[in-house]
């Protein structure tokens, strides 16, 4: 560890240091920078532009006419209920990461990203519609979910173990 510090040591520091407080970083234009600055480092790979902005916290209609009725969201899912008078491509302001799943009217639906630049947007046509988006697990994440769920407990088991008759040999010494 040392050594990989010694020779490495020069890629862990600030290209650049702000002499700002806490509450200049967490405001105004600071705060708008601050949620999207780092977004190169995390997009996909269908996507070529960086966003010049934070996405809307609602979708957005790129063409056609829509009313949404309601609206939910999680970190991998979203739920819309809309009415849409007119045939109409919506996006859902989520960058597409493989096993994105849509549903409209409970029946999956094809949708399109790489012509939003990985942004997920669905055609829709006239009428009530209900759509949902769920992001799926992936196979690595399903093994990386499994290994920490066996992996805790093991640690833990380990851990007491060995540190238990530690501190139980302690507690008898008289």
């Amino acid at each position: 560890t040392i050594l990989l510090l010694l020779f490495n040591g020069s890629f862990f520091r600030p290209d650049h240091w702000s002499d700002i407080s806490d509450s200049e970083k967490l405001s105004g234009g600071n705060w708008d920078l601050a949620q999207t600055v780092s977004i190169n480092d995390y997009l996909p790979i269908d996507t070529s532009l960086s966003p010049a902005k934070k996405a809307s916290d609602m979708p957005v209609v790129l063409s056609g006419s829509v009313d949404f009725v309601s609206f939910e969201k999680g970190t991998d899912w979203q739920r819309w209920k809309v009415n849409v008078s007119a045939d109409a491509v919506v996006s859902a302001e989520i960058f597409y990461f493989p096993n994105w799943i849509a549903y409209v009217d409970k029946k999956k639906v094809d949708f399109n990203y790489k012509d939003h630049n990985g942004i997920i947007a669905l055609e829709l046509p006239a009428g009530g519609h209900e759509v949902i988006l769920k992001l799926n697990d992936t196979p690595v994440r399903i093994i990386g979910n499994m290994i920490t769920l066996l992996g805790t407990p093991l640690f833990l088991w380990l851990y007491l173990r060995r540190f238990g008759k530690v501190l139980h040999l302690e507690k008898a010494k008289p």
